[in-house]
């Protein structure tokens, strides 16, 4: 049975109760593309990591965050999350619950369509279109729900601003992930393995922009020719021979990076990440 909007809301809302991990990829056209991965365990303890370098961790009773100056210090009891980390604008506590981006929205905007079934990675969701009634495309918001859990997996806009999950598992989480003990003291370094899984993993997703690129003209004949979101990425995933990750963050990409400079920036970063892999 197909959900009403009010019902994804609460399943959205009550999915701060369970388990889950994944990796969140947002981009914004001043910001660019960041790259996220989380872990949430329930009852509001958090593990957020960038390049595989902690930048949020609350075990449910203290909360740690990396400040501007790249020092982890901890938060007043109660605080919100703090953002300085996030380069987007999003975060992965936006995908859930009553302070997440679903909820918030539901109070200015509203559902212009029914729920439809559609599928993000290998993950059953349900997709509506959002705005205020009478919206045109440009007012327009189409947001995915994951069937199974709740958690936003997918947000789109033509305002050139994205939210895709990627890896979303549901299940428990060991305690010691959402663990800080240092309280100020020297951090523990990081898994280099980890690091370098990571540092591999956003090397593919900027590799596939630079290919999508290098090749928009024909990346934008298959996704005019394609009749779906879901049919634009199996073509752009064929044509540049990528992952759906990779054809999700190319389909994502800003109208302004295919300037010379947003070019570059790119090739640049990928450069960067290339030499750290060594």
């Amino acid at each position: 049975m197909t959900p009403t909007w009010p019902e994804l809301v609460g399943r959205n809302t009550a999915a701060e109760m369970i388990s889950f991990a994944g990796r969140l990829i947002s981009t914004t056209p001043d910001d660019g593309t960041d790259v996220l991965d989380f872990w949430h365990g329930g009852g509001g303890r958090w593990r957020i990591e960038r390049d595989g370098e902690v930048q949020y961790i609350n075990d449910g009773e203290r909360a740690f965050s990396r400040g501007r100056d790249g020092r982890m210090v901890k938060m007043p009891d109660g605080q919100k999350i703090r953002l300085a980390w996030v380069t987007s604008g999003f975060g992965p506590a936006d995908l859930v619950g009553p302070d997440g981006m679903l909820h918030k929205m539901s109070r200015e905007v509203g559902a212009l369509t029914e729920p439809a079934e559609v599928a993000i990675g290998d993950r059953p969701a349900w997709s509506t279109d959002l705005g205020r009634p009478g919206a045109g495309p440009d007012g327009r918001i189409t947001v995915s729900i994951d069937a199974a859990t709740g958690v936003v997996v997918s947000l789109t806009s033509n305002q050139d601003a994205s939210v895709a999950v990627s890896g979303l598992t549901p299940g428990p989480i060991d305690d010691e992930r959402f663990a800080w003990t240092t309280d100020g003291g020297s951090e523990p370094r990081p898994d280099p393995a980890e690091v370098r899984a990571r540092i591999v993993d956003r090397l593919e997703i900027l590799s596939a922009v630079d290919a999508g690129l290098r090749r928009r003209e024909e990346v934008m004949v298959a996704v005019e020719q394609a009749a779906t979101v879901d049919d634009a990425r199996t073509a752009v995933a064929a044509l540049l021979g990528i992952g759906a990750v990779g054809a999700d963050a190319v389909l994502a990409t800003q109208v302004r990076r295919f300037t010379r400079d947003g070019r570059a920036a790119i090739a640049a970063e990928i450069s960067s990440l290339r030499e750290r892999l060594g």
